[in-house]
């Protein structure tokens, strides 16, 4: 797993060359056996997903997530990996697996909703949101990593209620709220809390949901109200 992830490392194009070689070898199915075999060892989960996200190209993305049963499988098995990290409080292989959700739901380089769905659907939203919750307690390592991948999948499909649903379930305006709390200025903290109100402008019966929501939300974070509009 080691040496696929370091086969694969780079944008460049002998570094695309390298990836396409190795979807084309089959390397992608193994790899996602492999994390799904040994879901306990971090060790593997950590080298699985590193080498998930770096077998990514535009060239083979498409070929790529089929080799290895389609972007479903590829999704649940990132999934699954970071549900058990998350049991084993290993926080880099929730950060990997956050970059590889983010990868395998884009198509032409913007977020695809039916593959932001499917994530949903998997637990993505789930276990972005521990990591948003685990993040601050680790140094040097910037909010944007699980702020930014729920961000996209929200960006997918902002005003839809199997997305919002899912968004709700998990907890993220909470967890949102608190890192706004703790950093008032967090851009991408910020861009998910409007996108997250915003999808909710159209809909009225959504509103009134948005509203309750919001202030069970602020009072879990310890956010007075009167403050919101200063973190925002």
């Amino acid at each position: 797993l080691g040496a696929v992830r370091n086969i694969c490392a780079g944008d460049t194009e002998a570094g695309h060359e390298r990836k396409s070689a190795c979807v084309g070898a089959g390397l992608l199915p193994l790899v996602v056996k492999s994390v799904r075999t040994h879901l306990r060892d971090t060790e593997i989960a950590e080298l699985g997903c590193s080498a998930l996200v770096n077998l990514v190209c535009a060239e083979a993305h498409e070929a790529a997530a089929a080799s290895a049963g389609g972007h479903k499988a590829l999704l649940t098995t990132v999934v699954a990996a970071m549900r058990m990290a998350a049991a084993e409080d290993s926080v880099m292989v929730l950060m990997i697996g956050g970059s590889a959700i983010s990868l395998y739901t884009m198509r032409g380089g913007k977020v695809d909703k039916g593959l932001a769905l499917t994530a949903a659907r998997v637990g993505a939203v789930d276990v972005l949101t521990i990591l948003l919750n685990r993040v601050p307690g680790v140094a040097d390592m910037d909010t944007s990593i699980a702020a930014g991948p729920l961000c996209n999948l929200l960006t997918a499909d902002p005003g839809g209620a199997e997305m919002r649903a899912a968004f709700r379930k998990a907890g993220v305006l909470t967890a949102t709220l608190k890192v706004l709390k703790r950093e008032p200025g967090h851009e991408v903290a910020r861009e998910l809390y409007v996108r997250y109100v915003q999808g909710a402008a159209a809909d009225d019966a959504a509103r009134e949901a948005l509203s309750n929501e919001l202030r069970d939300a602020l009072k879990a974070a310890g956010f007075p109200p009167s403050e919101l509009a200063r973190a925002v």
